[in-house]
């Protein structure tokens, strides 16, 4: 049916410039909230206010995606100069099979995080499953620095993130404290790094185009067992993509590792209400309007006397296969008994439980 209606898409466009779109999904609360009550405000003052309010929001979320898109080229003309998007993809199950009683069993899921580099327009993939890490601040970071330590172009000094407003994972004290201490230890020559975020509904980003043309190439894959077919998805997509097979030795503890270094920062940021969050070796500056860089003086966040260090080895968050729910276990083991052929038993027979 898709194909169908997109040949007739195609036929309008280039015969009669009528073009059709596709039903929309995931669209922003605020903008869905105003038009309606737009729509049925009769009180004409109140309603031109109301759509006053609808165009501030837009034109904030426009900013955005015009910042991103003037900093990638700059980025691709300056050589010291980087802008890198990150972001993780929807839960990819196991096992992945085209039978009934998978939508009523729990599945085990394959995580998928993304790095676009907007100098190259190659993206990086940090793929894993539940049994090895969580989706948390501490694997964002630890994903960040393995970028910075193994990836980063060495000439760049300056750095743009982009990422959506998720304060689990790219929006927390614990990513503010590692940026920081980044800047301020000039780690690999990085001087500078400016946080960027969207409105809250308007967050689409070059992670999310990659994810769309992943999905569309694992719809071809009609049975999925073992993470690594996972991977090998990703890979043949495109020839820009490359996978990072995620190990517990390279999630770190960044947590406990910044807590005794800096100040209790939950009164002195106001992180949550933040569009642009910029790092420099005079401290951080912070913005609550995506349109203005930093209006704030800078905030120095170490604690007096204290010599900032990021963490190695010792630090590692995980020394073991984490456990899965007992009782999700037993549903993947159940599936795994009727799918799944023996020569992928291996991977599931490893996975633990709670006691």
């Amino acid at each position: 049916v898709l194909g169908v209606f997109g040949f007739f898409c195609r036929f309008f466009a280039d015969n009669f410039n009528i073009r059709f779109g596709y039903p929309r999904t995931d669209t922003c609360e605020t903008c869905d909230r105003l038009k309606n009550v737009i729509n049925v405000e009769t009180n004409e003052e109140s309603k031109m206010l109301l759509e006053t309010e609808k165009q501030v929001h837009v034109s904030k979320a426009e900013f955005f995606y015009q910042d991103l898109k003037k900093y990638e080229e700059e980025s691709k003309i300056n050589n010291t100069t980087e802008v890198l998007c990150f972001d993780y993809q929807q839960n990819l199950p196991l096992p992945h099979v085209p039978a009934g009683d998978v939508f009523y069993k729990r599945q085990l899921w394959v995580y998928n995080f993304c790095i676009y580099s907007g100098k190259t327009g190659k993206s990086y993939f940090y793929m894993y499953d539940e049994a090895v890490a969580k989706k948390g601040k501490n694997e964002v970071i630890s994903f960040l620095k393995h970028f910075f330590d193994t990836i980063l172009d060495r000439q760049v000094t300056t750095i743009y993130l982009f990422s959506d407003n998720c304060s689990a994972q790219n929006k927390n004290h614990t990513l503010t404290q590692f940026l920081y201490t980044v800047v301020n230890t000039k780690m690999h020559g990085i001087k500078k790094i400016v946080h960027r975020y969207p409105e809250p509904g308007h967050s689409f980003l070059p992670c999310d185009r990659n994810f769309g043309q992943i999905e569309k190439q694992r719809r071809r894959q009609e049975r999925v067992f073992l993470p690594v077919t996972y991977q090998n998805i990703v890979t043949k997509t495109s020839k820009k993509f490359k996978v990072i097979n995620v190990t517990q030795n390279l999630i770190l503890n960044f947590a406990d590792h910044f807590k005794p270094k800096f100040k209790t920062q939950k009164q002195l940021l106001q992180l949550l209400t933040y569009r642009n969050m910029s790092y420099s070796e005079d401290g951080l500056r912070v913005s609550i309007l995506s349109s203005i860089p930093t209006e704030s003086q800078p905030f120095i966040l170490e604690k007096p006397r204290t010599i900032l260090t990021l963490p190695d080895l010792e630090f590692r968050l995980y020394h073991q296969p984490l456990p899965i729910n007992p009782a999700k276990l037993k549903d993947v083991q159940d599936l795994v008994s009727k799918y799944v052929p023996p020569d992928c038993l291996y991977f599931y027979s490893s996975l633990t439980s709670h006691d």
